[in-house]
């Protein structure tokens, strides 16, 4: 019998729940009830089998949902989980997009008392500001600041089209922290205090985020050489952006 397609090699080791709920005393029980999640769901983040972030665009927890039991009593944990006032929960209801927290997941987190990130150490999220990630737009934006000419325009916004196409193929997390750090200018330490984590592990995040940028790059460069025998691919490495 061919092995179940939700099991994953090394999963269990993605998820500190149950080491930290019997480092603080609680059983399975104290658990569900303090959390309030369902004891399927919550076996399932503890031994990796769902992973607690959204892997798809979900429907979104509406405001006037968020005013009814049993949301209306989960506010004050999802805020605190999300490192957002409770107010913005409140009047925008909750997000269930693609790289986004899972709901259960915040409240297992605030029940243990402990930071998402510290909880499920293989993820980094938040609530994604859109426009900081729609590289799209930073794209057309940057290509007109940089240009003094249609042909300018032209010519920046083909070269940051391709940085678009580069980063559409990194992890949402690790998306995030590039963008923040090597296009917006953020430094190490704003962006930690942005999600409340060490700046040690954004420095981390950093490097890894352009070590995978690079490699995206060139293999879109690599495929559209394949595609169109005259295109001159344009490879890049790390010294360019570390001058």
């Amino acid at each position: 019998m061919g092995q179940a397609p939700f099991v994953h090699k090394g999963k269990e080791q993605e998820s500190h729940i149950g080491k930290i709920r019997v480092n603080l005393g609680m059983s399975v029980d104290d658990l569900q009830e303090k959390s309030g999640v369902v004891r399927t769901t919550l076996s399932a983040l503890s031994s990796g089998a769902l992973g607690p972030v959204y892997e798809k665009n979900c429907r979104k927890i509406l405001p006037e949902q968020m005013q009814e039991p049993p949301w209306v009593n989960r506010i004050p944990m999802l805020a605190w989980g999300l490192g957002v006032p409770e107010a913005e929960i409140r009047n925008k209801g909750f997000s269930r997009k693609k790289g986004h927290w899972r709901w259960q997941a915040l409240l297992i987190a605030y029940a243990l008392e402990t930071r998402p990130e510290e909880l499920f150490p293989r993820y980094f999220c938040s609530p994604f500001h859109e426009a900081i990630l729609d590289t799209q737009t930073v794209a057309c934006s940057m290509s007109t600041a940089m240009a003094s000419s249609p042909e300018d325009v032209v010519h920046w916004r083909q070269k940051l089209q391709k940085i678009h196409n580069a980063l559409d193929k990194l992890r949402p997390r690790y998306k995030e922290v590039f963008v923040q750090y090597y296009i917006i200018g953020k430094t190490i330490r704003e962006i930690a205090g942005q999600y409340n984590v060490s700046p040690a592990r954004i420095d981390v995040m950093t490097k890894r985020s352009l070590k995978d940028f690079i490699s995206s790059w060139n293999v879109v460069e690599k495929e559209k050489a394949f595609l169109c025998p005259d295109y001159q691919p344009e490879h890049i490495n790390a010294d360019m952006f570390l001058m």
